[in-house]
């Protein structure tokens, strides 16, 4: 009922007074205000401060009090109750305020609610630390004391001295000093010198107890978002809780502590909530019961102390029903036991230290030691679901008796054999508490293996990768037999990840194939499992599961669990949707039909088992009571055998005032049927009074947690929804918390609050409510975001710790992962430009650091996407522009990138960014946070979006009709499915062909893959990977495929087109007349014609369905190598051996254009579906872009570094692919421009060298040039061409003006950098020269050979002064003294020798343990001789020490000691050192050749030259 303004009478009680201390007030008004100035006057009260305080009757007992506002509407707490019988009023006078002086102390202001002497003493005791004796309490007036008793009456007229000892002295006095105003009554506190020298040495010893927090300590508990800890108190305990909060703050520097001192003089306060949801851990007394329940429910740490005092009623607090819980949670045996001790007593210090390791166990950041991964490998491998709350939310619903029958359906089940049972219902049904109670106690026969509980708003539990690894974690703990399988799989995982590809928990299907159903393989055929029972793998609520992804759990039912062992069943819940029902229509479901005569008998225990609890009766009771069994009848009709109608309305009559039978029946007479009704009812009953902002409230907090994309904290929702602690707290009737984390109810009421005709006025607009969510996003982004947030470090492999992760908060983390799906679902995102254009200039690194801080990497590149799609919908202009290539960019880095990225998150600041284009907008924006960058090597543009995977060259790449999906094919006999957007490997068809497959072709719906190997051809089902037909018929091998809607047609070899029937396999006819090899064919859009093109001059084209002849095209030139048609039929293009494209009319068969740009011959062709544009891969490692109207090359795009295999366009047109031999597959945008992704050789590069003023560098290489490049721009200066074999070394001269150069033609040649050209060839070794350096005037050149030989040069005449033999083995390297006056040379006979020039003799020979010496060189003033042992290749070491060894030139002693640590910049593997330490980790590939002086570090991997200068 709603109370109108009418006149109403209270009875009103003084708290703490006797029953009959109560007077009665009538009034008026309806606010507590109001009832306020009446109780002053009733009470006489005008000169007190009091509260109000109210409590709901409860069995005769009082749960808790109620401090109303003055605001609040009295309507609100009398309506739906009996005043008299139900609602008592009380008023809370303030505690007595008291003043005390004690000698050496500042005043103190003491507060006791009761004016007991004994009170005070303790009061007093816990003001002055240190005081242990008993106290005597003096008033006194003294002289000395004039400015503070000026204003006292003298209670003895001489002035004497009184000791208080009875509280009737106290009340008499401070009544009598309480008449003259509003000052405290003050006494005068004597301490024995003993104990006051004690006070003041406590007081200024280290880390002392003080009353007051430093301010730059004390936080603002309205404004700051998280507290690690709250401080809970009560009346009787707040001072001692203040001595604990400074004893917390100066043991711990950054603790960060809730109290709210504002309200400490009462238990009842309205931030309660507030403190509670903020804080990581409560620390609390058993008597403060709101905080215990709230902090229970939200699953938050307690730490229990307990503070009790003697007046502390505990047996009433055990006698509660809603109280003994919690209070036995707190005050048992857990509780940290503080009774009524002080600091520094032996008690309060052992109190302090327990409480002191229960907030570093409970803190992470607080605890001592690093906080280890996950210690078991299997679980931080699969990283299971935890159901421990589903499974206690279900144990409190279960009714005991209840669904019994589906014992009998499991008995059927296991009499067909069938591995598969759908249970199949509507919403609401009660499925998931069958689940429950088969997994709780399995049928006869059945042993539970796993459990899954679907949950369509947690993405870890709507996920199938989840169910099939948490799947195999339960399955691991329970078989040993499942574990040994597991451990092997892991290492392989690992060896597969490590490799940079997709671990196979990625796929489900294969994974569920791998681990669960290879795994059940393994049992013996003895074993005591298959012997005894089966064993039972539920998953519950398909129809919660993704619906994006839910298709691969669909596939697992149908297709791979007809491979589980006869011992092993699958048992699903789910609703009928479409999907499900489509893919499991041929499995006979086990359908719950809520009316059937099993289900009513379920549905009608549970009611009578929650009204029995509700009215504490008996079975036989509630049978022989008439109104009680019409109570159960009429709401088991009602209900209509809907378990989520009858727990709804069971929960709605459990919270009436009056739960009489009669009242019930009452009122479930009034329901109406269908869960809307039920759903209606409870929020008329909690909202039906409100007003517009409060209805507002609702719809805010519900709209928040129905458009979130997962469960989150209170905390989290808080923050994410701009919402307040107290709008949260009001809603708890329809909210479920489950460990902390809150979600509606049940789904149900999600589809009935988004439906504005079943919801009315409390309809949640979800468009709005994303927007909100967007904006909180970015702005918990844009102000939390930071470098480096878990402290990790920059050259250390990242593994996830729970310690990590934490450095993220919860809000941020959801921020990171959601924000684009908020985005893109907002109605305007123009509104939300400058906080998305604040986050792309700011903020975007930060963000990908801490998606790979979360293992999320994958989410950012779906994030990146959605922003470019939401982004679309907005006018273009400056800010949105630069927004776009912001995230696209950020996307084609993370793809690109990913290995690099995933070994340490901090590589984008510290390796990516360096990499990228210095004109791409990441780089222009980001690159003042990276210190050295790379010249020589640098990206001029950021290039394709380049996707990994194959291990063999990738032969054939095709787009899917959706353009969502790539589909490629290598030599590794794999089919590789690619989501087009992200570069994800979404799934991998191990073939069976016996070796390289050539060709793929995908059909239109994307189901179909037909794959050609040079053994046969196959047909594959995309959904399960499973071969459904083989094609053999030709005589020789197949090259090439082509897919219709009706039909395969296959080239081979043998010179002929077959046509297959899809549907049979049949061979239904053979097309000839090519009368070549054929290399491609290519069928129509309409699937009409068929094109093919082979090894002659020849292209031939049939009609599909007949065979006919229709046209045949002839070159004047060469064979071809491939075709394509184009969409409309009017045009072929073709590539062929000599390099060129050429296109074709296609009715009159004449050439109409070729194309000239290419080097090398023609593999692929393809036209863009608008059939404008054309492009065309080649053996020159180019993709070439055309014009086909003008016949102008568009662009030449450089980005792989093998041949291009394979072109294909997406159906849209704005992208292509290409597939390469250098086993890679990139995805090029449409309108791409000319690239020169960076300047290399064409060869492998072999040597590096930098000159001594760091200017520039030079670079020799299997492709028989020399290259010079500028390291200050990166651009290659020179090339020289001259050998005739590769470049084995390169040497700069001192002044930049020579070059020398050393081959595998024997030669030795000298170059002028000035012009070019080639000064003098010096030949004289007889086999490969493999070193070489000039002296230090650049007079002389000293190279080394595989003829074992030394040879010194003359640079001015180009005459071999010396030659100089001892070596028995090849000579790896060489140099000068810089004084000329001696050489050294090392070689393959693990010799180092030392030569006197002059006289080509040898002065020192040195012997070392390797073959392989990398350099040698003279230091010290060419006193010792110095040579690096250290083996090249890639490696992660941690501290690196170069393996040096010296010797000196005087005397021969080996001196390696004083070069064991390496001085200045060097590389190894993967890392660049200085003095030894790691500085910079490169890019993925191990730097095999490497050159540093100064600061730059020049080095070469493969073709590629690279130069980084640090500062």
């Amino acid at each position: 009922m709603v109370l109108q303004a009418t006149p109403v009478t209270l009875s009103i009680w003084l708290a703490g007074g006797e029953d009959d201390d109560v007077v009665e007030v009538t009034i008026n008004q309806l606010l507590v205000s109001e009832l306020k100035n009446e109780i002053q006057v009733a009470f006489d009260l005008s000169s007190s401060a009091f509260d109000i305080i109210y409590s709901y009757r409860k069995d005769g007992f009082i749960p808790h009090k109620l401090k109303p506002t003055p605001n609040s509407k009295l309507k609100n707490i009398l309506a739906n109750v009996d005043i008299n019988q139900d609602l008592r009023f009380e008023i809370a006078l303030h505690p007595h305020k008291i003043k005390i002086i004690c000698d050496g102390k500042e005043p103190l202001v003491l507060e006791i609610e009761k004016l007991v002497i004994s009170k005070l003493r303790n009061e007093v005791k816990f003001k002055l630390i240190g005081i242990t004796q008993k106290l005597n309490l003096w008033r006194q007036v003294e002289k000395c004391f004039p400015e503070i008793c000026n204003y006292m009456l003298q209670y003895d007229e001489d002035g004497v001295k009184t000791v208080l000892n009875s509280d009737s002295a106290l009340e008499d006095l401070h009544s009598r000093e309480s008449t003259t105003g509003s000052r405290p009554t003050v006494f005068v506190v004597s301490i024995p010198a003993k104990q006051s020298q004690s006070i003041i040495n406590l007081a200024h010893r280290p880390g002392a107890n003080t009353f007051n927090a430093p301010s730059d300590r004390v936080l603002d508990i309205s404004t700051e978002k998280r507290f690690d800890v709250m401080l809970s108190y009560s009346w009787g305990t707040k001072q001692q809780v203040k001595l604990l909060y400074q004893e917390l703050m100066n043991r711990f520097k950054d603790l960060k502590i809730w109290l709210d001192e504002r309200e400490m003089d009462t238990d009842i306060y309205s931030s309660m909530v507030e403190g509670v949801v903020k804080s990581d851990v409560v620390i609390t007394s058993p008597n403060c019961m709101r905080e215990i329940k709230f902090a229970a429910d939200l699953k938050k740490p307690l730490i229990p102390t307990r503070m009790f005092l003697d007046s502390d009623n505990i047996t009433q607090i055990l006698e509660s029903p809603d109280m003994a819980v919690p209070f036995l949670i707190t005050a048992g045996l857990l509780y940290i036991d503080f009774k009524e001790s002080l600091p520094p007593s032996v008690e309060w210090n052992s109190a302090m230290n327990t409480i002191s390791g229960q907030i570093e166990s409970r803190i992470p950041r607080f605890s001592n030691q690093k906080i280890s991964q996950l210690s078991d490998p299997f679980q931080s491998w699969l990283q299971p679901v935890d159901f421990t709350s589903d499974i206690d939310n279900y144990v409190s619903e279960y009714v005991k008796g209840t669904r019994e029958w589906i014992n009998d359906v499991f008995s059927e089940w296991q009499v067909s054999n069938e591995p598969f049972l759908w249970l199949c219902a509507g919403a609401g049904t009660g499925k998931s508490l069958i689940a429950y109670k088969v997994s709780k106690s399995p049928p006869p026969n059945y042993t539970l293996g796993s459990i899954f509980f679907c949950k369509h708003n947690d993405e870890q539990k709507n996920s199938v990768v989840k169910i099939v690894s948490s799947m195999a974690w339960n399955l691991c703990n329970q078989f040993p037999e499942i574990k040994a399988h597991l451990h092997l799989e892991m290492a392989k995982d690992k060896q597969r990840t490590d490799g940079g590809k997709i671990s196979i928990l990625s796929n489900p299907v294969e994974a569920f194939k791998s681990l669960i159903v290879d795994g059940f393989s393994t049992f013996k055929t003895d074993s005591q499992v298959k012997k005894n029972s089966n064993i039972l793998l539920i998953i519950d609520a398909l129809d919660e599961c993704d619906p994006k992804t839910r298709h691969n759990l669909l596939l697992i039912l149908t297709h791979s669990c007809k491979a589980l062992p006869d011992f092993v069943k699958v048992f699903a819940t789910g609703r009928p949707d479409l999907d499900i029902f489509e893919s499991l229509k041929s499995i006979d479901p086990f359908v719950l039909k809520p009316t059937s005569k099993e289900n009513l008998a379920d549905v009608k225990t549970f009611i009578t088992a929650k009204l029995k609890n509700m009215w504490n009766a008996s079975d036989e009771k509630i049978a022989s009571d008439d109104e009680m069994v019409a109570c159960v009848d009429t709401l088991l009709q009602k209900s209509e055998g809907v378990f989520i109608y009858a727990r709804n309305a069971c929960e709605f009559l459990l919270k009436s005032p009056n739960t009489s039978p009669k009242s019930i029946f009452t009122q479930i007479h009034e329901f109406e049927s269908g869960p809307d009704s039920v759903y209606s009812l409870i929020l008329n009953r909690e909202y039906g009074a409100a007003n517009v902002s409060e209805i507002d409230s609702f719809r805010r907090v519900i709209g928040t947690i129905l458009t979130i994309k997962e469960p989150v904290s209170i905390g989290t929702l808080i923050s994410l929804g701009n919402l307040t602690a107290n709008e949260t707290g009001l809603l708890r009737a329809v909210l479920k918390i489950e460990h902390g984390v809150v979600s509606v109810i049940h789904k149900s009421l999600k589809d009935f609050l988004s439906d504005i005709k079943r919801s009315g006025v409390f309809f949640v607009d979800t468009v709005f409510i994303n927007e909100q969510l967007a904006k909180s996003c970015f702005e918990i982004m844009n102000s939390e975001l930071d470098e480096n947030m878990a402290k990790l470090d920059s050259f250390e492999e990242y593994h996830a710790t729970s310690g990590s992760i934490s450095a993220i908060s919860s809000e941020l983390a959801y921020a990171c992962i959601f924000w684009a799906d908020h985005l893109i679902s907002c109605s305007n995102q123009e509104m939300l430009i400058f906080l998305l254009l604040e986050f792309c200039k700011k903020k975007l690194l930060n963000f990908i650091e801490a998606c790979l801080i979360l293992g999320k990497l994958n989410m950012a590149i779906f994030s990146f996407a959605k922003g470019l799609e939401a982004i679309d919908s907005v006018p273009e202009n400056k800010e949105t522009s630069f927004i776009k290539d912001c995230l696209q960019d950020g996307k084609k880095v993370v793809i690109n990138y990913r290995l690099l990225l995933l070994w340490c998150p901090l590589q984008i600041y510290k390796t990516v960014l360096l990499m990228l284009p210095h004109k791409c907008v990441l780089y222009e924006q980001y690159h003042k946070q990276s210190d050295p960058f790379v010249s020589v090597g640098a990206s001029k543009t950021l290039g394709p979006l380049t996707f990994e995977g194959h291990t063999e060259p990738v032969t054939s790449v095709v787009f899917g009709q959706s353009g969502k999906l790539i589909v490629s094919s290598a030599e590794d006999s794999t089919i590789k499915l690619w989501n087009a957007g992200t570069g994800e490997c979404v799934s991998t068809i191990v073939t069976s062909h016996i070796r390289t497959i050539t060709q793929i072709s995908l059909s239109k719906n994307e189901e179909i893959i037909t794959s050609v190997g040079r053994d046969c051809a196959k047909v594959w089902k995309k959904s399960t990977g499973e071969c459904i037909l083989t094609l053999n018929g030709h005589s020789k091998r197949i090259y090439t495929v082509a897919l219709t809607d009706k039909y395969i047609l296959t080239g081979s070899v043998d010179l002929t087109v077959k046509v297959w029937s899809l549907i049979t396999g049949n061979c239904l006819r053979t097309l000839i007349g090519l009368g070549a090899i054929v290399n491609q064919i290519k069928v129509s859009v309409d699937g009409m014609l068929v094109a093919a093109a082979g090894s002659v001059e020849t292209i031939i084209v049939w009609r599909v369905n007949t065979g006919e002849l229709e046209k045949v095209y002839f070159s004047d030139s060469t064979a071809f190598r491939c075709i394509d048609l184009s969409s409309d039929n009017k045009l072929i293009a073709s590539g062929d051996l000599q390099a060129s494209v050429k296109i074709w009319d296609f009715d009159s068969g004449e050439c109409i254009s070729t194309l000239y740009k290419h080097t090398n011959e023609i593999l692929g062709v393809a036209f863009s579906p608008d059939s404008k544009t054309l492009v065309s891969g080649s053996k020159d490692n180019l993709v070439n872009v055309w014009s086909v109207a003008t016949g102008d090359c568009l662009s030449s795009l450089e980005g792989h570094t093998f041949w291009i295999s394979s072109v294909a366009f997406s159906p849209s047109g704005l992208t292509f692919a290409s597939a390469s031999y250098d086993k890679t597959i990139n995805v090029w945008p449409a309108n791409a421009k000319s690239t020169n992704i960076m300047e290399k050789h064409f060869g492998n590069v072999t040597s590096v060298f930098i000159s001594q003023d760091e200017s520039i560098m030079c670079s020799g290489s299997t492709d028989n040039s020399v290259r010079i490049w500028s390291i200050e721009t990166g651009d290659c200066l020179i090339t020289l061409k001259s050998h005739i074999d590769w470049v084995n070394d390169v040497c700069l001269s001192s002044d930049n003006l020579l070059l020398v150069s050393a081959s595998r033609d024997k030669t030795v040649k000298l170059w002028s950098l000035k012009s070019c050209k080639c000064l003098q060839t010096l030949q004289g070794h007889q086999d490969y020269v493999k070193t070489v350096r000039f002296s230090s005037d650049n007079s002389l050149v000293i190279s080394g050979s595989n003829d074992k030989s030394v040879k010194i040069w003359s640079v001015e005449t180009g005459y071999c002064l010396k030659t100089l033999l001892s070596h028995e083995d090849f000579v790896t390297s060489v140099c000068f003294s810089s004084d000329q006056s001696l050489a050294a040379s090392t070689s393959r006979d693990q010799s180092v020798k030392v030569w006197d020039v002059a006289l080509g003799k040898i002065v020192h020979s040195f012997k070392t343990d390797s073959k392989w010496i990398r350099d040698v060189e003279f230091r010290n003033d060419c006193d010792a001789v110095v040579v690096n042992m250290s083996q090249v290749g890639w490696d992660t070491v941690k501290n690196f020490e170069e393996k040096f060894m010296g010797w000196s030139i005087v005397d021969g002693a080996n001196i390696s000691e004083e070069y064991h640590r390496p001085k200045g910049l060097m590389v190894r593997g993967g890392f660049i050192f200085s003095d030894g330490k790691r500085i910079f980790r490169l890019p993925q590939f191990a730097a095999r050749v490497r050159f540093a002086r100064g600061k730059v570090v020049g080095l070469a991997n493969g073709n590629m030259v690279f130069a980084w200068k640090f500062p």
